[in-house]
């Protein structure tokens, strides 16, 4: 999924002329961790509602069902980022080595954040099913408010040109796990002169 979102997304912003330098790798890197993140959530929210038949004839803690989604992603993450390193060696494009350490970090980070919010929204939706819907919405929403296609600096010089808090975008707990992960993979502090 992540491979198929780069590529559209690589095209779409080379048409509109609003990509940069190793545009790709700068999507992949955010996409991957976001990936893991939504994936969790969204399937997490139906862990318990999906398998009542068990829930209703084994006696077993409900917190695993939703514990299990972030198993399964953190495994496709893994896979995901195989599939980074196969993009790094064709593009041939160096990562930041001296920033590598926040990257374990950020998966702590977004791996406790997605268990959390997974397990909350797996009993939310148990009570009130259309929470899966919702969140469908909600995910949309949330992907474009975290910096994954534009630079965190963008956001913050279009926020300041409009009187808003620059720090708006840090409300978005996915903005630092994204940027780490950008900063690290990408391997530069700055876009075209911009820093990130």
């Amino acid at each position: 999924q992540p491979v198929f979102l780069l590529v559209v997304y690589t095209v779409v912003f080379s048409i509109l002329g609003a990509g940069f330098r190793n545009f790709a790798v700068w999507v992949m890197s955010g996409l991957i961790v976001w990936s893991m993140f939504s994936t969790t959530l969204t399937t997490a929210a139906q862990s318990v509602t999906g398998n009542s038949y068990l829930v209703s004839k084994v006696t077993f803690p409900r917190i695993i069902l939703p514990l299990a989604t972030l198993g399964s992603a953190l495994v496709h993450f893994a896979l995901q980022m195989a599939t980074l390193a196969v993009l790094l060696l064709a593009f041939g494009h160096d990562i930041a080595w001296s920033q590598m350490w926040l990257v374990p970090i950020a998966v702590v980070v977004v791996a406790v954040l997605a268990a959390a919010l997974g397990a909350l929204l797996s009993v939310i939706n148990v009570y009130a099913r259309d929470t899966q819907h919702l969140l469908d919405l909600l995910m949309i929403a949330w992907f474009w408010a975290t910096p994954i296609i534009y630079q965190y600096q963008r956001a913050t010089h279009w926020l300041s040109v409009r009187s808003m808090p620059a720090w708006l975008p840090l409300l978005n707990p996915m903005t630092p796990v994204v940027t780490a992960f950008q900063r690290a993979v990408y391997g530069a502090t700055s876009v075209d002169g911009r820093d990130l």
